[in-house]
């Protein structure tokens, strides 16, 4: 668990998201505590290699088709009229490859400066 990185609220709660905020930032330990366990979310679930890879095995289980098991069956599949192209799939290497160059690209945009988080000093 990486801890709670804020307070859940109802959908379009506006004071509830409100009253919310203010518990947060009125609260320095409690801030700090959910800036660091969202950084911690989003540096172990959000990284390109972790964000390529899901989308990665997103395009590899759509690439292989329509399964009997799934909710797609083949059998409907079949009474579809428009079916998908057939293309090559590239190998792994070169997958590999263009996710290694997607990367350095991104980083290169990035910067080498962290993204730090915000200061809070709110004195009511």
């Amino acid at each position: 668990a990486l801890g709670a990185s804020g307070a859940v609220v109802g959908i379009a709660d506006p004071q509830a998201l409100a009253e919310a905020a203010m518990a947060l930032l009125m609260d320095a330990d409690a801030w700090h505590k959910a800036a660091a366990a969202g950084i911690a979310r989003v540096e172990r679930y959000y990284t390109h290699p972790v964000m390529f890879g899901r989308y990665r095995a997103v395009y590899d289980r759509a690439l292989a088709g329509p399964t009997v098991s799934g909710s797609f069956s083949a059998a409907r599949s079949a009474q579809c009229p428009v079916q998908p192209a057939q293309a090559p799939r590239p190998d792994d290497q070169a997958l590999d490859d263009m996710e290694g160059d997607l990367i350095d690209e991104l980083l290169q945009e990035q910067g080498d400066e962290p993204i730090a988080a915000p200061e809070v000093d709110i004195k009511l």
